[in-house]
């Protein structure tokens, strides 16, 4: 669909021009109220919080346009899908269920399970140290590609060239080659990571340089410098889960256990029997010699429920599929077990009470209005033409960035709460102090196992997860100091160390994914279309008030969003 036709939208022109609403007469406006459909009010706690949910680009006005439509196209959806049945649909409901009885016994692991584990203090420092964190070594590495050229650069220490400079020149591995192939404190179990072994981490004294050691495909040189002892209460919270998710699967199994008791699970030979017929005298059984009758017959029931030969079958199929040998059994004991374990399970949530309360149940009926929705859009694009060749060559060359790799960027970045913290970085280096010694001391982005705090690498996943820190990097030269920039999490203030510009791949190469993006493009299009014909079919009963929409999303809410 074109700009233009969309531009011309009556909602929009009534929310970019102050018109009153969309139709020719409408009820008088209300506070907290940004729209009506009939007598449907959406309300400005509606738009907050579906802002808060969904990405919109443009000006600050194009963008409570774009939310405002967005959410009454979902209230128009809403009612189209329901006006067909969807709602009610086989294969909706059976979604519903499955998502809605998963959310039960995650519920019940959560809230009963979970909760019932206790975790000493000496459990944690035990399995602390059982991991080798608490010693830690400051460690230098310089990273070469060849064994020839870690010789080279070792023949150099060896003569008396210092680390910090050979590391400088040589190490291809930029985050610490800038800081003279300084990596951080690393322990015994992170340094194994690294490839250092453990005779190397525990007997290498201060200052001394190691031999050449392999890294993966590449070499390496190393030495530690200093020692210092782990802070366990920086670990704490996560070990302390790490325990409790081992032992949430042992007292799982004890609860399934004890529930199989109590609630009398047990097989019934009429289910067993269509099992037997179905494998014709083997024990592997062969799924299409089921009849639908038999399908439905119960195969395991306990009090409160049962289990039917085919969802038995089902799960046999998604076990054979990750390669199970199920040629020996009538009743396989991994498929039997998982079946088992959802069964009751699901039932100790519904013992407990877990899916009565007014707010589960308007997750349930959010849930069935969405999956109905992606049913009608479903069925409105399956008959979609399918993308031809030179349409997937066009794509492929009128959107070039869909496809270049990720840019591969070091930053020395201080990551601060407040703005007035970042002004305090950017005064601190006008001052003459290094951007890298403020950030090791101020940053609040923690140091990881491969970069000291302060140094951050940017690349395909901080493509998506730093959108504006990333696109702030693509655009500044290295060493310019740079921000503050509103990120999430707080403001950074940065200089980029190196930028190396993504590859183009070529057209044959990402041929497939081209054919699949123009397809969805295509898909979004006619379906926009289809929410436009809906936005105009109910024009004489939609009502736009742009002031409350305007109270609703602040120009301040809006820049907050756009910044986290």
């Amino acid at each position: 669909m074109s700009e233009t036709r969309r531009s011309l939208l009556p909602l929009l022109l009534a929310a970019a021009s102050g018109v009153a609403g969309c139709g020719s007469s409408q009820p008088p406006a209300e506070p907290g109220v940004v729209a009506r459909i009939d007598t449907l009010r959406i309300r400005a706690t509606d738009v907050r919080a579906f802002a808060g949910k969904v990405p919109a680009y443009g000006d600050l006005t194009s963008r409570r346009q774009s939310y405002l439509r967005g959410l009454m196209a979902r209230h128009l959806l809403e009612r189209e899908a329901r006006s067909r049945g969807l709602d009610t649909l086989a294969s909706v409901v059976a979604q519903v269920d499955a998502q809605w009885q998963g959310r039960l016994r995650q519920r019940y692991r959560k809230d009963v399970l979970w909760s019932s584990l206790r975790v000493t203090d000496a459990h944690v420092e035990a399995y602390f140290d059982s991991l080798g964190l608490r010693r830690q070594r400051r460690i230098f590495g310089i990273l070469l590609d060849t064994q020839a050229e870690a010789q080279a650069a070792l023949t150099e220490l060896q003569g008396g060239r210092s680390f910090d400079e050979v590391a400088r020149q040589r190490s291809r591995h930029p985050f610490s080659a800038h800081l003279g192939g300084e990596l951080g404190f690393v322990s015994r179990t992170q340094a194994q990571s690294l490839e250092i072994p453990d005779t190397l981490f525990t007997g290498l004294p201060d200052g001394e340089i190691s031999k050449v050691l392999p890294q993966g495909d590449r070499f390496q040189i190393i030495r530690f410098d200093d020692s210092r002892e782990a802070e366990l209460d920086e670990h704490r919270i996560h070990i302390r889960n790490v325990i409790k998710t081992n032992e949430l699967a042992r007292l799982e199994g004890l609860r399934v256990e004890e529930l199989a008791h109590r609630l009398h699970w047990h097989v019934l030979p009429e289910g067993l029997a269509v099992l037997e017929r179905a494998g014709a005298g083997t024990s592997r059984v062969i799924s299409w010699r089921i009849e639908a009758a038999d399908a439905a017959e119960r195969l395991f029931a306990y009090d409160g429920g049962e289990v039917t030969v085919a969802q038995y079958m089902s799960g046999l199929a998604a076990e054979r599929s990750s390669g199970i040998d199920d040629s020996d059994a009538l009743l396989v004991a991994e498929v039997v077990d998982t079946i088992r374990t959802a069964a009751l399970l699901l039932e100790a949530a519904r013992l407990a009470g877990f899916g009565e309360s007014a707010e589960e149940q308007r997750w349930r009926d959010g849930l069935i209005v969405e999956l109905a929705i992606t049913e009608l859009r479903r069925q409105f694009l399956r008959d979609a033409e399918p993308i031809t060749a030179a349409q997937t060559r066009q794509f492929y060359d009128d959107h070039q960035d869909l496809f270049r790799e990720a840019d591969q960027m070091v930053l020395v970045e201080a990551l601060v709460g407040s703005l007035q913290e970042a002004e305090d970085v950017m005064a601190d280096v006008a001052g003459g102090q290094s951007l890298a010694a403020v950030a090791a001391r101020r940053s609040t982005r923690g140091e990881s196992l491969w970069q000291a705090r302060g140094v951050l690498r940017l690349g395909h996943k901080e493509r998506l997860l730093m959108p504006a820190l990333y696109t702030a990097a693509q655009q500044v030269e290295p060493g310019q100091l740079t921000g503050p920039i509103a990120v999430k999490g707080g403001y950074s203030v940065f200089e980029v160390l190196d930028h190396q510009q993504g590859a183009m791949p070529s057209f044959t190469r990402v041929e497939r994914r081209a054919r699949a993006l123009a397809r969805r493009r295509q898909e979004s299009e006619r379906f926009e279309e289809f929410v436009d014909d809906l936005l105009e079919r109910y024009d004489n009963v939609v009502s736009v008030y742009p002031e409350e929409l305007v109270r609703a999303l602040p120009d301040s809410l809006l820049e907050r969003l756009s910044a986290g």
